[in-house]
């Protein structure tokens, strides 16, 4: 193929750039008189390869006592009502209590009186309580007011079945119940007595070694500071205390695990100030040493959803990202999720609401992982802020995380190791970045890239299989119009790893060009090469 006068307009195209536009909603249930109040991720419930959506809905705001409400199971790739029953306030996905191959639910069910209310664990099977708890006496009633703040599917007691952990939340009591998988429970971590107030729960995997999983609580505490308790699930002791950085960060209003964002092996967690604190923070900690990772005194509005351990950039290092409220976050955005990069701390993105007629409170959010036709994550997220009337409340966006204009992502990875070697593409400064993670360390990696249409290479067509020189088993997927070579880093972050930044952004439109890593070591022999990634840029 010649590489004159076309080639030389590409890359012009590519020097003028583009435009940096929202992130890609992939759908959005709004209106139809429904009323969503809860949303979690139930597992694939349809087997389509995409995590689904267990949503708690009232589908009938004008007569609800006639028409009800319940649960509906989202399509997590296109939205669409899998299934729908009448029944009560669904809160969390429980996994599979009852042992017959369908994931439960736990929900909340008022009582006769008003502060009466218990968790009720649920069959998803056949609709019926398996079991039910009731909160502590409080003022003289029956049960105390459970918060939402729950979470489910997780193995305290190392038996391989799914348990359950809930909180009260109030200043004059606020404890930590954990509860097996019979509804029997195992312990009570006493919050109030220690002057703290439980704020929400949120599962671990194991981090102290016992085979069972651990659990954080995010506290408010008399300093002002906020605290993150890490409790180990087998025998509720506390394991350790984070701390916010300052008085007044107030941390604790959001937590999540954050996945290993500084890839020692075990998995780290988040935390971010509550709604009321005077101060921003939002803060990332060693789950190994309870060491700072990460940290940001960014403008946060305290009232929106958080969610780690999703790489937004395919850059081999979980990222965070975070929910701003329904007003203001910024001059003229009106709602907000960032997306901070667990590799360095920059801000990868941003997907703001569209302007005041379109604000968005996005809580809460849930990770919905990756879906067939690209390896880029989704989340979803309930919108709060949204109202309509009659017409309807609240609503669920699902957002895939890729650039706009950066996908598809086609063909398969090859490696002569044990992992897979990923392709990704992020903004940087200058323009945009792309990368290799989880290549060989210390190899050769070439970035080759040319015109998406571009089938062949001089006599050569595409795909190429790389066997003949070297790489069985391995094919080249664009042609190799340009050429970078670089080394893939050997230690901590940056083990396998490269990246070429470009000086251009993508854009939805545009010209179409493709992208592919073909690595190799001289030394040990090792190989890989990337799936081929198109983008578009104008």
């Amino acid at each position: 193929m010649s590489t004159g006068s076309s080639t030389n307009a590409v890359l012009v195209a590519l020097l003028l750039g583009g435009a940096l536009q929202a992130q890609e909603r992939i759908w959005t249930l709004a209106g139809g008189g429904n009323d969503w109040f809860s949303i979690d991720a139930f597992g694939d419930f349809d087997g389509d390869g995409a995590q689904d959506i267990l949503a708690g809905v009232v589908w009938n705001i004008v007569n609800p006592t006639a028409n009800g409400g319940g649960i509906r199971i989202l399509s997590g790739a296109t939205g669409a009502t899998l299934h729908q029953r009448v029944t009560g306030s669904v809160i969390r996905d429980a996994g599979d209590m009852d042992n017959d191959g369908q994931r439960d639910f736990a929900m909340l069910s008022p009582g006769p009186l008003l502060q009466t209310v218990s968790v009720n664990m649920v069959s998803f099977a056949t609709n019926q309580i398996l079991w039910f708890v009731y909160g502590p006496p409080y003022f003289g009633t029956l049960g105390q007011r459970w918060t939402n703040q729950m979470c489910g599917n997780l193995d305290l007691d190392g038996d391989g079945r799914p348990d359950l952990v809930a909180i009260t939340s109030d200043v004059r009591e606020s404890d930590v119940y954990a509860y097996n998988n019979a509804g029997t429970l195992l312990y009570r971590l006493p919050v109030r007595a220690f002057g703290w107030v439980a704020l929400n729960v949120v599962a671990m995997p194991d981090m102290d070694g016992d085979g069972c999983a651990e659990f954080l609580v995010g506290c408010i505490e008399p300093s002002g500071r906020g605290a993150v308790v890490v409790v180990s699930g087998r025998t509720g002791a506390i394991g350790r205390i984070s701390y916010g950085l300052l008085p007044g960060d107030s941390i604790g209003g959001a937590i999540c695990n954050a996945g290993d964002v500084d890839q020692d092996g075990m998995a780290d967690y988040a935390a971010a100030s509550y709604w009321s604190s005077p101060l921003t923070s939002i803060v990332i900690y060693s789950g190994r040493t309870g060491a700072v990772i990460r940290s940001w005194n960014d403008y946060w509005t305290g009232d929106g959803g958080m969610i780690g351990n999703l790489d937004v950039d395919l850059d081999g290092v979980p990222d965070l990202l975070v929910g701003n409220g329904g007003w203001i976050a910024h001059p003229g955005v009106y709602g907000q999720v960032r997306a901070y990069s667990g590799r360095d701390g920059t801000v990868l993105w941003n997907h703001d609401a569209p302007g005041i007629s379109d604000q968005i409170l996005p809580e809460p959010m849930i990770a919905l992982g990756v879906q067939p036709g690209s390896p880029y994550p989704v989340f979803a997220f309930r919108d709060s802020w949204y109202y309509q009337g009659t017409s309807g409340v609240g609503r669920v966006i699902a957002v895939r995380t890729n650039l706009p204009g950066a996908g598809p992502v086609t063909g398969t990875p090859c490696s002569s190791g044990s992992s897979l070697p990923q392709i990704g593409m992020r903004l940087v400064p200058s323009g945009s970045r792309i990368t290799i993670a989880k290549g060989p360390p210390g190899a050769i990696g070439f970035l080759i890239g040319g015109p998406a249409s571009q089938t062949n290479y001089g006599s050569l067509s595409l795909p190429l299989a790389l066997d003949p020189y070297g790489l069985p088993g391995c094919s080249a997927l664009v042609a190799p119009v340009v050429q970078v070579p670089v080394i893939l880093g050997t230690s901590g972050l940056d083990r396998g790893y490269a990246a070429v930044d470009l000086p251009w952004i993508p854009s939805p439109s545009g010209t179409a060009l493709a992208a592919q890593w073909i690595v190799w070591d001289p030394a040990t022999g090792s190989f890989a090469t990337t799936a081929r990634h198109e983008f578009r840029v104008q």
